[in-house]
């Protein structure tokens, strides 16, 4: 069974899901014509379905691209603006590409390191601090469980482990990497704004930094 049938034999209980939504994609400022095709079909089935169209925005200074979509038949804008977050990514990847030797190697010493003590991380005490910086300004925002694990979402997106995925898995250029790393970061983001259903509180310790 492919992936994509695997997805559509999950059960859904349609009485828990209200609406029809839509990603507006912005890259480099630029709103992108698929935002707009999108619309167009989502506002079918949504007239067909007798519910509202959201259209979803996020990156930096992205709200002066609300009303072009409000024009194009969206009901609801959802703007998520977090330049912090779209920053640290752009400044983690200026450097990545010529300190990749470094990083496999890092990976390498973590895989065949010593286990640590049990619930201890091996590494990545500056990665969590560096995201914790960057969603400073969400902090208050945010249920601490919540908050926990977007960080912990967070970490699987940035770092070397994801640019080696996306360099080698995916064979993508420096700057492709870097779009995709912003555009799951921001989309875990909007994630966590929007809410849904939360894990239970981990009993590990280094869960609760």
């Amino acid at each position: 069974m492919s992936s994509e049938q695997n997805i559509l034999a999950i059960p859904v209980d349609p009485t828990t899901h209200k609406g029809v939504w839509t990603y507006a994609e912005v890259r480099h400022g630029q709103l992108m014509p698929t935002a707009f095709e999108l619309l167009g079909v989502a506002r079918g089935l949504a007239n067909d379905l007798g519910e509202p169209l959201s259209a979803v925005i996020m990156g930096k200074d992205v709200a002066k691209h609300a009303d072009i979509l409000f024009e194009h038949g969206a009901d609801k804008v959802y703007v998520l603006e977090h330049p912090s977050l779209e920053n640290f990514i752009d400044e983690l990847y200026t450097t990545m590409e010529q300190s990749l030797p470094l990083g496999r190697r890092l990976i390498k010493l973590t895989v065949n390191a010593d286990a640590p003590a049990s619930g201890e991380p091996r590494r990545g005490f500056r990665r969590i601090a560096w995201i914790e910086w960057a969603l400073e300004p969400l902090r208050s925002r945010l249920e601490y469980q919540r908050y926990d694990e977007l960080v912990s979402s967070l970490a699987m997106v940035i770092g070397w482990e994801a640019f080696i995925v996306l360099s080698d898995v995916r064979g993508l250029s420096p700057q492709a990497a870097r779009d995709v790393t912003r555009h799951a970061a921001l989309a875990l983001l909007a994630a966590a704004e929007r809410g849904g259903p939360r894990r239970k509180p981990s009993s590990s310790p280094s869960a609760k930094r």
